[in-house]
């Protein structure tokens, strides 16, 4: 069974997304329960002064360019390339470790302006925070996904346990819960079975309205219609 919230508040998601994996563990006679939530990582966080950087010609390509290849280095197309007999082996051109983490080094960083070489210290704020390692999405919404092993219970079952947990019923503004996998596949397969039954249906009255000349008297008849099955299922 696969439970899925999704939200454009990612700080959001994240928080009620661990009191729904505390919740869900309480469900008793599930297996193994996964997250995708992604664990926090290190990451260069860069809070550009737009009015400076209008005044100095600089552009926020440029400020990204310059930290990435210092940082991580250029993308695979990019980087040059040394030539063998049977291989290229990439050069990959950045700072060492320890400058990585410099940020007065990483400051001092020139991006070129209008008027020549600017100091990245002059157009931004540098700071290291924590951030996702991957973040995915739903429906162009950000998401979390619990893959709940359901160790021989019936998938109805764990989804009616789960939905009721006091986390899920009161999903906070912004988050939404789906699902996908064999649940999603079983709520299809339920709503495309209860739309033949009502075309099925519809058809029948169409049928009796043309052979009764009536549009009420078919309606009786197929009341009689329904109200009789739950007996004869009953009778069975």
């Amino acid at each position: 069974y696969v439970l899925v919230l999704a939200s454009e508040n990612g700080p959001l998601l994240a928080d009620h997304a661990r009191l729904v994996e505390q919740d869900l563990r309480g469900i008793p006679g599930i297996g193994n329960i996964t997250s995708t939530a992604s664990l926090v990582r290190p990451e260069l966080v860069v809070r550009p002064d737009f009015a400076r950087m209008a005044d100095l010609g600089v552009t926020s390509a440029a400020i990204a360019d310059t930290l990435r290849i210092a940082t991580a280095g250029d993308y695979d197309q990019s980087i040059a390339k040394l030539n063998l007999a049977q291989r290229q082996i990439p050069i990959v051109v950045k700072l060492p470790p320890a400058a990585r983490q410099d940020l007065g080094l990483l400051e001092h960083l020139t991006v070129p302006g209008k008027n020549g070489p600017v100091m990245i210290a002059n157009v931004a704020k540098l700071s290291i925070a924590g951030g996702p390692a991957e973040i995915d999405r739903y429906d162009r919404l950000r998401n979390i996904n619990f893959e709940i092993e359901l160790n021989g219970q019936p998938l109805g079952d764990v989804e009616k346990a789960a939905l009721a947990l006091p986390s899920l019923k009161n999903l906070p503004p912004g988050v939404i819960q789906t699902t996908v996998g064999d649940a999603e596949a079983m709520g299809e397969l339920f709503q495309s079975f209860g739309l033949a039954m009502a075309t099925g249906v519809l058809c029948i009255y169409v049928v009796l309205v043309l052979l009764f000349k009536d549009f009420v008297q078919p309606v009786t008849i197929l009341a009689d219609l329904v109200l009789s099955v739950p007996g004869a299922f009953l009778a069975l």
